[in-house]
């Protein structure tokens, strides 16, 4: 199909960054909430190796999945926001071109 064209449909792009910048900061709010459940178990929540363990557990494999899910929203919130700029400076460029 030679003859169709493809083009960014800015709203949606940016709908789609929203999503991810709304998606990065739920993550934070998870990970600070279950923060303060590890730091219930640190506090006697459960007594002895089991406190300990879920407290662990939290810190070393929940909130550092939850960081990386987090920063990744991040990344690609600002990698979708870097394409719709660039393309749409591209879109004025070309289009200025035929206007002059």
């Amino acid at each position: 199909m030679a003859g169709d064209q493809e083009r960014m449909v800015y709203e949606s792009v940016e709908a789609m960054v929203h999503a991810f910048t709304q998606a990065s900061s739920m993550i934070g709010d998870i990970k600070a909430g279950m923060g303060q459940v590890a730091t219930g178990f640190a506090n006697g929540a459960f007594d002895g190796t089991h406190g300990r363990t879920a407290q662990d557990a939290i810190n070393q494999k929940l909130v550092l999945a939850l960081q990386i899910a987090e920063q990744k929203c991040n990344d690609l919130a600002k990698e979708l926001h870097d394409a719709v700029i660039a393309t749409q400076n591209n879109d004025n460029s070309v289009g200025n071109r035929f206007l002059a």
